[in-house]
């Protein structure tokens, strides 16, 4: 539940707000708009409320999906991770960093 209240939010309020610092507040909410994430939480919201499910194979794709989600997400990260660049100043915050990354794979 946690992660899906997360993508929520980033897909509203993060886009919004990126958006925004380019764009004005129309352009910023078209922005939010045109994702699929908001659509897709729009459907799961009516699935919700009337009670309805998905067919057994479709459901089954989603919940790979689901499964394959968290380490996607941590390639994803990796791949961004090495673009890093370090200097004298930034030694210390580096340190904060790999802290924290351990921390988080553990």
């Amino acid at each position: 539940m946690y992660v899906i209240i997360q993508m929520v939010i980033v897909n509203t309020i993060g886009i919004y707000l990126s958006a925004r610092s380019h764009f004005s507040i129309k352009n910023a909410i078209k922005a939010v708009f045109s994702l699929p994430a908001i659509y897709a939480a729009l459907l799961v919201l009516v699935f919700r409320s009337f009670s309805l499910s998905l067919p057994d194979g479709m459901a089954k794709g989603v919940a790979m999906i689901v499964e394959a989600y968290s380490p996607v997400v941590k390639a994803f990260l990796g791949v961004q991770m090495v673009n890093v660049t370090t200097s004298k100043r930034e030694l210390q915050s580096q340190k904060i960093f790999w802290t924290g990354r351990t921390v988080q794979l553990a």
